[in-house]
C-alpha cells in the first residue's frame, strides 16, 4: 500500500445565467476537474486532487471567477488509489 490519497469532490457552481458557457469553459480548463452540466446559471463539477487543501483551493478559484454566485460542495470523498484500481508509482 502506497499511503497515497485521492480526494474526490462534487460542487454545484451557481453563475450569471448568461456566462454559463463561458464559466464552464474556464472550470474544464482547471486541473483535476470533470464538468459534467453546464445550463441555465448552473454548473456540476467534480474535482479530483491529492489532499482536502487542494480541493479547498481549487473551489476558491472557481468561486473568484467572473460571474459566480457561489461554489458550494456538495460530496467529498477520500480514497486511495488502489481501491479505484489504480497502478501505483513508487
Amino acid at each position: 500500500m502506497s499511503g497515497a490519497e485521492i480526494h474526490i469532490s462534487s460542487a454545484l457552481v451557481h453563475v450569471r445565467p448568461e456566462r454559463t458557457q463561458e464559466v464552464a469553459r474556464e472550470i474544464a480548463a482547471l486541473e483535476g476537474a470533470d464538468l459534467h452540466f453546464a445550463a441555465a446559471g448552473r454548473i456540476i463539477v467534480t474535482l479530483e486532487a491529492a489532499s482536502s487543501a487542494a480541493i479547498a483551493d481549487r473551489l476558491t478559484d472557481i468561486g473568484r471567477l467572473a460571474g459566480v454566485f457561489a461554489a458550494t460542495l456538495v460530496y467529498h470523498e477520500v480514497t486511495t488509489p488502489e481501491a479505484l484500481g489504480e497502478p501505483v508509482c513508487s
